[in-house]
């Protein structure tokens, strides 16, 4: 890095699926903050989350390291305030860390190695959501209702999506650089584009005329995101083919509006003279599958749900307007901070960093990346290894399915079973249980269920104790 620190903006947003972004080929979603971004930084095509979950995920990414390594599955799931995350080498090497907005960091520590946060995150839940792996059959949640409820109009997302805006704003515009000629590393957390499909009248109105493709049909899927199927309400209670199509038309809306913000963060650094000096990042915690496979929302690994836009501008030290099509994770930006900073990766993250791609403009052809998924609606651990043009992913108890990504964009052709592919399933399935027991981490799921229960039977009896709601820990 150079002599003179940059400032650090990480914009982090919430199921945003890059084929939903003009930058990443999309031609009707208007992106252009977005695609400016992308036009004068590097451009990652294959940059995947560690699950295609918001807690997993974003504790994955702070933290460098697999769901598995530090216990984290579920969307009540939490790490220790001793576990070290990104922040830390940066606020060693004098950085200003500050945390706005979403992480949905839950139970008390709201920091997690931040020096402070401009705004809270609204979820305290230690609540297990849905029902235990140890039942016979998945909750049926009917998330399928937010499609079929699609509109116009706001939601409490909108909102915190407004307030955690309006005090990066704030912070970016009263920043002196006068405390000991620190520099800053803020992060943005959005809401956005997350469900429910709701979309201001401005915003849905840019849409109106789009006529996205139908939802994939579901005959086609394997047995346990049949069960993920199932769990969403996608069975039972799918949407009609219109009540499909306007929620794509919301999604787009939404993908617009967080667009909107993250032009204001860049007028605000540019505006104060900042613009030059400070890494811009501009990533989302997973994708969303908006009909593809017949899926929607998260959880899985088709390229919609489980691949996430990731941008990095910085063209005083970056390759500008250059695109890296080699596979990476949301994990190699804990180690890519520490080069940032100057401090050596530290030997117990999971992921690698990035700042020799960003500098000469090519990853490492030959790595392999990965994503889990042991939540709501299968009841089997799951994985993704992704390794140059061939995606496998395993669900505990059945058979794999492998994707060539490349002749297959779209992954319809699962070849697998094909005796020409036998040497390749083998290779990527021994790399994908190395380290990785399926069994040891059923295990553990079920006993972070058990001890949930205590704290929600303990956290009822508190509340009816005082007579009033609240979450009793922090």
């Amino acid at each position: 890095m150079p002599s003179e620190k940059p400032n650090i903006l990480l914009i982090l947003s919430d199921q945003h699926t890059p084929g939903v972004t003009g930058c990443y080929g999309n031609r009707e979603v208007r992106t252009p903050n977005i695609n400016a971004l992308a036009a004068e930084g590097v451009t990652f095509d294959s940059a995947y989350c560690a699950s295609p979950l918001c807690v997993p995920s974003r504790l994955s990414m702070l933290s460098g390291r697999f769901p598995h390594s530090i216990r984290v599955w579920s969307l009540a799931d939490t790490i220790a305030s001793t576990t070290p995350t990104w922040p830390l080498p940066l606020s060693i090497a004098g950085w200003r860390t500050v945390l706005c907005g979403r992480m949905h960091l839950v139970w008390p520590d709201r920091v997690h190695g931040f020096e402070n946060r401009l705004c809270g995150d609204g979820y305290p839940t230690i609540r297990n959501h849905f029902a235990h792996w140890r039942d016979p059959e998945p909750e049926i949640a009917d998330s399928a209702s937010t499609i079929r409820d699609a509109g116009v109009g706001s939601s409490r997302h909108d909102a915190e999506d407004d307030i955690a805006t309006g005090h990066a704003l704030k912070f970016l515009h009263e920043w002196k650089g006068s405390e000991g000629n620190r520099p800053f590393a803020l992060c943005v957390g959005y809401y956005r584009p997350h469900t429910p499909f709701l979309a201001p009248p401005d915003l849905a109105a840019l849409y109106e005329n789009l006529d996205p493709e139908l939802p994939d049909p579901l005959e086609d899927l394997p047995p346990f995101y049949r069960s993920l199927a199932r769990h969403f309400g996608l069975e039972t209670s799918p949407p009609t083919p219109e009540q499909a199509r306007r929620a794509v038309r919301r999604y787009y809306s939404m993908v617009t509006g967080i667009d909107r913000r993250v032009g204001a963060l860049c007028d605000a650094l540019k505006t104060r003279g900042l613009w030059d000096n400070t890494i811009v990042i501009y990533t989302s915690d997973h994708g969303e599958s908006l009909g593809r496979h017949g899926l929607w929302f998260k959880g899985n690994f088709f390229e919609e749900s489980a691949r996430v836009p990731l941008i990095v501008r910085f063209p005083k030290r970056f390759r500008a307007g250059i695109r890296i099509a080699d596979p990476v994770s949301l994990l190699d930006l804990f180690p890519t901070f520490c080069d940032f900073a100057g401090e050596p990766p530290y030997d117990f993250l999971d992921g690698k960093s990035l700042l020799a791609a960003l500098t000469e403009g090519q990853a490492d052809p030959d790595r392999a990346v990965f994503s889990e998924f042991c939540d709501y609606g299968i009841h089997t651990p799951t994985r993704m290894i992704r390794k140059g043009k061939w995606k496998l992913i395993f669900a505990a108890g059945y058979e794999p399915l492998l994707f060539d990504l490349e002749a297959d964009p779209r992954e319809k052709a699962n070849l697998a079973g094909r005796a020409e592919h036998k040497s390749v399933v083998e290779s990527l399935l021994e790399q994908l249980l190395r380290g990785w027991d399926p069994e040891t981490i059923r295990d553990r799921v079920l006993e972070n269920q058990r001890n949930r229960d205590l704290f929600m039977a303990a956290e009822d009896s508190i509340k009816k104790a005082a007579g009033k709601e609240g979450f009793p820990w922090g």
